[in-house]
């Protein structure tokens, strides 16, 4: 708490009201203070949602940064949570940014997994925001070998109020932390406003809001293939659809559940697998599961020398993730592959996604029904990927390939 009211303040001779007096300075203190005590049953971040401004410009109990050219404000018109919230502005231009926030010290125990929520969206997807916590030891000294833990960092941001849940534990030797929320990194160059509202810490443990789930894809197409579902020990029961607008199409088969053939194809992992069967068509198995907040997509697909695509498998986690954990025992999902696996890079996702979006398919029908190949002629440099929200795949798996893809004309 930054007290205002000081000993040389009630001094005699010393103004009473006024700007910077006597009584601004009590009321600008007791109104702090309300922040501190609404903030203390919850042991919770101070002020995250920005409702204290004593100068009704910056909002109390946090430290500010810009970058060059950037601004930010309390955002009074369309606040997500309360009266009002904060925003960074980007104005655009190679090195120019918003800035970024930091609020006070928060006490933690690196036996205690806590989890972080807040609301944010932006103008622009593409301007850079962060979600970063910053790691102190119990004398509030940066914490050495693991000084902070990025929970959010993305340039493909939502254009709408969100409201995500971030699990994280601190590191040893972790005594307290501070959040830092970046809006509009300078490193990008993309216009924008970024807004913030209602960060808590809560304690780890179930709740509906907590409970972060994800969706991926398996499908194949005129074969029979055993695919490894995408959420492994942590999925639901799959849901299943075809291609096609015929409901009475004979080719189209239903699929089996752990097929007894499927145990001579397992590794040393337990994974979860189901088996498709399709002599035309594509058949598609949807799994809905616990997710990890991995932050990349994976896409991988069988192919035949041509680059069509044979059976495929797209998530927001690495395939290892629920079935083993282990991306050396289990590079890709395929454990019956008839054909070349393939990764497909990031910039063919993103381009499958948007004429996903286009076309009112997912993402894995858009790869099947699109009149999409793989592109067979070269591959593509390896960029570094996340596996779960946890863990980074620098080098690319010698079991695959990495290839971009090629769109019908």
């Amino acid at each position: 708490m930054s007290q205002r009211t000081t000993e040389a303040s009630i001094q005699p001779g010393k103004p009473v009201i006024g700007a910077g007096a006597f009584g601004e300075n009590v009321v600008d203190d007791l109104a702090e203070l309300f922040g501190l005590i609404g903030s203390l049953p919850q042991l919770n971040i101070i002020n995250g949602s920005f409702e204290i401004s004593t100068d009704g410009i910056a909002p109390d109990s946090c430290d500010i940064s810009l970058y060059p050219g950037g601004s930010s404000g309390l955002e009074k018109n369309v606040p997500m949570h309360g009266k009002q919230g904060y925003k960074f502005v980007h104005p655009g231009g190679a090195g120019n940014g918003g800035g970024y926030l930091l609020f006070d010290y928060f006490p933690v125990d690196e036996l205690v997994t806590s989890a972080l929520q807040g609301l944010y969206y932006a103008s622009a997807a593409g301007m850079k925001n962060e979600v970063i916590l910053l790691w102190y030891d119990k004398n509030k000294v940066a914490l050495g070998g693991t000084p902070s833990t990025t929970l959010y960092s993305s340039t493909a941001n939502p254009a709408v109020a969100t409201r995500s849940s971030w699990e994280f534990t601190p590191p040893a030797g972790a005594r307290f932390l501070r959040l830092k929320l970046v809006g509009g990194n300078s490193d990008t160059n993309v216009a924008g406003t970024a807004y913030f509202d209602g960060f808590c810490i809560i304690s780890a443990y179930i709740s509906k809001e907590l409970l972060k789930t994800a969706s991926g894809e398996v499908s194949v197409a005129a074969t029979t293939a055993q695919c490894t579902l995408p959420g492994g020990e942590y999925g639901f029961f799959p849901r299943l659809k075809r291609s096609g607008s015929n409901p009475a199409d004979p080719s189209l088969e239903a699929a089996t559940m752990y097929n007894g053939a499927v145990t001579a194809l397992v590794g040393t992992n337990y994974i979860t697998m189901i088996t498709l069967t399709t002599t035309a068509g594509v058949l598609y198995a949807m799994q809905r599961y616990v997710t990890a907040s991995g932050r990349d997509m994976w896409c991988f697909a069988v192919v035949d020398e041509s680059g069509n695509i044979i059976t495929s498998y797209i998530a927001p986690d690495h395939p290892c993730y629920g079935n083993g954990d282990n991306p050396e025992a289990m590079p890709h999902p395929f454990f019956s592959a008839k054909g070349p696996v393939v990764c497909l890079s990031m910039d063919a996702i993103r381009d499958l996604t948007v004429e996903a979006k286009r076309n009112g398919r997912s993402t894995l029908s858009e790869l099947m029904e699109g009149g999409w190949t793989v592109d067979m002629s070269g591959v593509e440099p390896w960029s570094p990927r996340d596996i779960d929200g946890t863990r980074i795949m620098n080098s690319q798996h010698p079991s695959f390939t990495h290839r971009k893809l090629l769109k019908a004309k």
